[in-house]
């Protein structure tokens, strides 16, 4: 969001509201217009009603390779995030192989290549 005003005799601006708890819930908004403007006093701020819908259960069972529970870190994803992951791993790549030493290289060419293969899997997934 832009700091400072258009100069616009209205403008507006998306905020998304979330809340952990499903049910009514309040929000307070307060609005800083900038110096000169005290005389605003609590008309500077805005409760609002929203109602927060239930999320969707999602059940990950993680396990190691020995078949054992494990924890993991998980990246939900879109198809265009994943398209523009894709895109800057390429970009990466095409910036940084001239400056890996020749005995690193093939290594480095199976990560990056891993870095691909996995999101051009979520890209695949996606569609």
């Amino acid at each position: 969001m832009q700091r400072p005003l258009s100069g616009l005799g209205i403008e507006y601006r998306v905020v998304s509201l979330y809340s952990r708890d499903r049910s009514q819930r309040e929000a307070k908004l307060r609005f800083d217009v900038g110096q000169g403007t005290q005389d605003l006093g609590f008309r500077s701020e805005v409760d609002v009603l929203f109602t927060a819908v239930a999320s969707a259960e999602v059940v990950l069972r993680v396990r190691d390779e020995r078949d054992e529970p494990t924890t993991a870190s998980f990246v939900f994803a879109s198809r265009r995030s994943a398209e523009w992951c894709l895109k800057g791993v390429d970009v990466c790549w095409s910036q940084k192989k001239r400056f890996i030493a020749a005995g690193e290289m093939k290594d480095a060419e199976a990560a990056y290549e891993h870095a691909r293969a996995a999101y051009r899997r979520i890209v695949a997934e996606s569609e």
